[in-house]
């Protein structure tokens, strides 16, 4: 199978599950809201971030471990991926194991992190739930990213989704009938060791050199290359950490727990959103991975560009209609109790924005392998982050934390990372990313501005009313891009694209 057919069946897979899923999902989270407290809610949330902390034990060590596989694995070199495998195994189960320990040790100090913890009954062992979920994730995950290096993100995506769809819908029966919280926690727990069976079996199957009784050792260059990239991974692990998994923490702290419950709907939705863009960007990066190894400079940047472009407009529109649909469908989901105030939503939506269209650039650095060249720039995020948050948080409350998010990203990451991409893989100037960036958000405000003043003319209540302004976001926000970029060369690019696309399925039928 081709790169650009095995990309193809990656993106459609993920698009399929993922919005079954999410679909899924909501449903689940009607029958908890309905069921369970805001407290109940805000619990999730600030373990979760707890959780994220904890993940630092990880220290970037898969995506160093990724970047290694491209090369063996597109030339065929089973003695040094068995190699490279033994390794990420050995090292995973170490982390996992210490995620456990450090985890269940934090359990005398949640009243310290969480200021008017509720009076929630085994609050203690719902938490040691959440840490053996979490470490019980570390066990096979080695295993499934060999499979999404393979250019197989359909599979993993496949699995993992089609276990959630039926997860969910397992949670919301037993929420309904049972009315226990730890029927839902113990659900989750079932289905996250289903996925590390499942796709075990599934790499046992379709790499059984990983069984062999023969074991190679890793070669000294190939570990220091690995030991090189984690090391500055690291470093990237815990600005990552620091600026996208305290919020919830911080919220929690200064504001309240049940405004984190309330939080927490948003996030499931700016969340869903986001995964669908991370699977997307998984199921192509192996091929990218395999085209910057294959192909010269001047085609990996043209590459780029079709990327860039494509995350220019669906970024775009996406910030778009959550900026004007949040509300109003949050409104039908849970109830006007769940709601932000619009310029909330709107801080919530430029946070979206900003970390989207960074996921480009991203790509190629992992790709690149491009971690020891911006080695300081997560720490200096995550500081910044922190100081403005804190600052901000007493006087703004959640807009002043998410505030906080934005500005310490765009001193740091907007900047350093499309320029440290340009210079030592493209080896060109990044001006254009930054004109390109720059031009991008402002057709985005004008689309935004345009959608919503269409809005104006929609009644808020209802569904019926609420199907009127996902159309009204449908076709005035993509005209809006239509407009302004139909001239350039990417937008031609995919149209030819999808009339070849077009064309293919006529001649099969």
């Amino acid at each position: 199978m081709s790169r650009t057919a095995k990309s193809v069946k990656n993106v459609s897979a993920t698009l399929f599950f993922q919005v079954v899923a999410c679909i899924v999902a909501f449903f689940t989270r009607k029958a908890f809201v309905a069921v369970l407290t805001k407290d109940y809610l805000g619990l999730a949330g600030t373990f979760g971030d707890i959780l994220s902390m904890l993940s630092l034990a990880e220290l970037g060590v898969g995506t160093a471990i990724i970047y290694s596989l491209y090369k063996p694995l597109a030339e065929g070199d089973h003695h040094r991926l068995t190699a490279i495998m033994d390794l990420y195994r050995r090292l995973y189960n170490i982390i996992g194991i210490a995620v456990a320990v450090v985890g269940a040790s934090l359990t005398p100090f949640l009243p310290y992190l969480i200021r008017d913890l509720p009076h929630i009954p085994y609050l203690n062992l719902i938490y040691l739930l959440f840490v053996l979920n979490s470490a019980l994730g570390y066990l096979s995950a080695y295993k499934q990213t060999l499979i999404i290096a393979d250019q197989r993100q359909y599979v993993v995506t496949g699995w993992r989704n089609g276990l959630d769809i039926v997860m969910y819908a397992a949670q919301a029966v037993f929420l309904w009938v049972t009315h226990e919280y730890f029927v839902y926690l113990g659900i989750q727990i079932g289905t996250t060791v289903a996925k590390n069976l499942v796709l075990t079996r599934y790499a046992n199957q379709h790499y059984p050199y990983l069984l062999a009784k023969d074991r190679p050792a890793l070669d000294g260059q190939t570990r220091q290359e690995i030991i090189r990239n984690v090391k500055a991974l690291s470093l990237h692990k815990v600005g990552g950490v620091v600026v996208n998994g305290t919020d919830n923490l911080l919220m929690a702290y200064f504001i309240g727990l049940g405004t984190v419950g309330v939080y927490s709907n948003y996030l499931m939705l700016i969340n869903a959103v986001k995964t669908l863009y991370n699977y997307l960007l998984r199921a192509v990066t192996a091929s990218v991975g395999d085209f910057c190894v294959a192909e010269n400079t001047e085609s990996v940047l043209a590459v780029f560009w079709n990327v860039q472009f494509s995350f220019d407009w669906m970024i775009g529109f996406s910030s778009v209609c959550l900026a004007v649909l949040l509300n109003p469908f949050i409104d039908l989901w849970v109830g006007s109790a769940y709601l932000f105030t619009q310029d909330v939503t709107l801080v919530i939506t430029i946070n979206f924005y900003v970390w989207g269209m960074r996921k480009s650039v991203l790509m190629f650095w992992d790709t690149y392998g491009l971690y020891w060249h911006g080695r300081f720039k997560p720490i200096a995020e995550a500081l910044l982050n922190l100081a403005v948050s804190i600052l901000l948080a007493p006087r703004l409350g959640v807009a002043g934390i998410l505030i906080g998010t934005i500005i310490s990203t765009l001193i740091t990451s907007f900047w350093v990372e499309p320029t440290v991409l340009f210079k030592q893989s493209f080896h060109a100037s990044s001006l254009s990313y930054f004109k390109d960036y720059a031009v991008n958000s402002c057709v985005t405000a004008i689309a935004f501005l345009l959608t919503s003043w269409a809005c104006t003319f929609v009644p808020a209540e209802g569904l019926g009313w609420f199907i009127v302004r996902v159309v009204l976001c449908l076709l005035v926000s993509n005209a809006a891009f239509a407009v302004f970029y139909w001239r350039r060369r990417e937008f031609r690019f995919f149209l030819e694209l999808f009339r070849s696309l077009l064309r293919l399925q006529r001649q099969r039928h």
